[in-house]
């Protein structure tokens, strides 16, 4: 009797010691805080996370978001970039043949998924998702298409591009993002 009564202690201070383990092991979320950006000039709003910087682009229609933190030389960005659009068959024909040509613009690159999504406001797109190597550096990245005008004579392509190890970390956070986009003459 005083073996199974041993035994019981035993096994009841394991549960106990194991309950603290995974207690004490817990990560704490990360809590991320976004902030609004607008640039009126390029007409453009979205939220980012606090900290990263927004900056003209090479070319003189787009804007930068780029992550403070570098990760082994890498830093995670997003390029806007705000295109004539005068595709006459659809947006989807546009993204078929941006498909198409993925090879060319990218080598060694690899089509992941390609879907339909929806932004603040009603805008909303066509996004496209890689892989390809870059620097020998295994790269996601996306384009997101969004018409942007009325007419549809505009396009604003958004490019988040992160290093493979860093999806974990940057996807979500680009996901925000690009679902934020809208005009500033929509916005609250």
């Amino acid at each position: 009797m005083k073996a199974y009564i041993i035994v019981i202690g035993i096994l009841i201070a394991c549960l106990v010691g194991f309950y603290y383990y995974l207690e004490s092991t817990k990560e704490e979320p990360v809590i991320i805080k976004y902030v609004c950006h607008t640039n009126r000039a390029y007409g453009v709003e979205f939220v980012h996370p606090e900290g990263w910087t927004v900056k003209p682009g090479a070319q003189h229609r787009t804007l930068v978001l780029e992550c403070p933190e570098m990760e082994a030389d890498w830093h995670a960005r997003v390029t806007f970039d705000k295109l004539p659009y005068q595709y006459k068959y659809g947006l989807d024909n546009l993204v078929s043949e941006r498909v198409k040509s993925l090879g060319q613009r990218k080598p060694n690159c690899r089509l992941i998924a390609r879907k339909k999504f929806a932004c603040t406001r009603g805008m909303g797109g066509v996004m496209l998702e890689y892989t390809y190597t870059l620097n020998g550096i295994p790269v996601t990245e996306r384009e997101a298409y969004i018409p942007y005008t009325p007419k549809g004579n505009t396009l604003m392509v958004v490019t988040p591009v992160t290093a493979r190890f860093m999806n974990a970390k940057y996807i979500p956070m680009f996901d925000t993002i690009i679902r934020s986009i809208r005009k500033p003459d929509t916005a609250r």
